[in-house]
C-alpha cells in the first residue's frame, strides 16, 4: 500500500521561522530503514520501512512537517549508549522509563530513555545542549513511534509542554501521544487504503496540509476557557475514538484476509501436488500392467 517515493519536493526553499510549532527532528538525525541501514532524516522518503517500537518496521505514510531550509533550534540529548545525540525540537516527545511520552524540554540529566531496539532496555541521559540546525523533519508511522539515533521517540508533540493534556490547572489522564495518535487515525487510515496522494502537499512553513488545519484548531481550542474546551473536546474525542476503533478493525480484517489468502494458496498448492502425485502413480501402475 505504501510505495517509496522521492523525498517530498513541494516543501519551500525558504520559509519563515517555526514560531509556535515545533514538531520535528533535525536532518542529521538517523533512522534505520529496512534493507538499507542508517539513513539521515533529510533523506527519508514516504514508503520507507523504518524501525519503530518492539523492533518492528513500519512504512512512513506521511511527513507532518518537512522543510529543508529553515534554521531551527533543537535540543541535543546525549545518553550513555547512543553514538550520536538525539536532536529534536523542545515540544517533540520522547519515551522515558515506564513508556511515558514526554516533551524533550522536560527531559533532564539523569532521566532514563528507552533504547529503540529493546523496550526493556534503558539508557541514562548524561548531557543536554542546544543547537541550531537547518531543516525540519517529522515522519509519521502507523504506531506513532520511531527509533531515532537508537532512542525510541514519538512522532508527535505536546502543545502545552506537558505529558498530559491540562484543562485549566487540572491534568487529565489523556496523554498527548495518545491524543495525537487517535486524532491522526483518519489520516493514517486514508493513506493505508490508498486515498492519499503520492506526492504530499505542504504549507509555506512546510506543514502537511493534512496536519495544518487540525493543528490550528487544536491551538485555538487550547486558548478557550476550560468549560468551552471541555464542551468542544468531548464530541471530537468521541468521534475520533470511533474512527480509531474502525481503523483497528479494518487493519485486523486486512491482516486476517491476507492470512486466509496465504493459507488458501498453500492448501491449494499442497492439493495440487498431491493430485499430480496420484496421477503419476496411476500412470506408472497402468504402464506396469501393460508390460506385465
Amino acid at each position: 500500500l505504501f510505495v517509496p517515493t522521492s523525498a517530498p519536493s513541494t516543501s519551500p526553499s525558504m520559509a519563515p521561522t517555526n514560531e509556535g510549532f515545533e514538531i520535528c527532528f533535525s536532518g542529521r538525525s538517523q533512522v534505520e530503514v529496512q534493507g538499507t541501514g542508517q539513513v539521515d532524516m533529510k533523506d527519508l522518503k514516504i514508503g520507507d520501512l523504518v524501525l519503530v517500537e518492539n523492533n518492528k518496521f513500519e512504512p512512513v505514510y506521511s511527513f507532518g512537517h518537512i522543510n529543508h531550509s529553515t534554521e531551527t533550534e533543537y535540543l541535543q540529548i546525549f545518553t550513555q549508549s547512543s553514538r550520536h545525540p538525539l536532536e529534536m525540537s523542545s515540544d517533540h516527545m520522547v519515551f522515558v522509563e515506564g513508556r511515558r511520552s514526554v516533551p524533550a524540554s522536560s527531559v533532564q540529566v539523569g532521566d532514563k530513555l528507552i533504547v529503540g531496539t529493546d523496550s526493556h532496555t534503558l539508557t541514562k541521559v548524561v548531557t543536554i545542549k542546544e543547537i541550531v540546525r537547518r531543516g525540519m523533519y517529522a515522519p509519521f508511522t502507523k504506531s506513532g513511534t520511531i527509533v531515532v539515533n537508537g532512542i525510541l521517540a514519538s512522532c508527535f508533540v505536546s502543545f502545552q509542554g506537558k505529558e498530559y493534556l491540562h484543562i485549566g490547572d487540572v491534568a487529565t489522564p489523556l496523554s498527548y501521544h495518545w491524543l495525537a495518535h487517535t486524532f491522526e487515525s483518519a489520516h493514517r487510515m486514508s493513506c493505508a487504503v490508498g486515498l492519499c496522494k503520492k506526492e504530499e502537499t505542504y504549507t509555506l512553513e512546510g506543514v502537511s496540509d493534512w496536519v495544518d488545519m487540525p493543528l490550528k484548531v487544536s491551538h485555538w481550542m487550547l486558548d478557550q476557557e476550560p468549560l468551552i474546551l471541555c464542551l468542544l473536546l468531548v464530541p471530537i474525542l468521541m468521534f475520533f475514538s470511533v474512527v480509531a476503533l474502525f481503523e483497528s478493525i479494518l487493519f485486523h480484517f486486512l491482516a486476517l484476509s491476507l492470512l486466509s489468502f496465504v493459507l488458501a494458496v498453500t492448501i491449494a498448492s499442497a492439493l495440487g501436488l498431491s493430485i499430480r502425485g496420484m496421477k503419476t502413480k496411476m500412470i506408472k501402475s497402468q504402464a506396469f500392467s501393460l508390460f506385465a
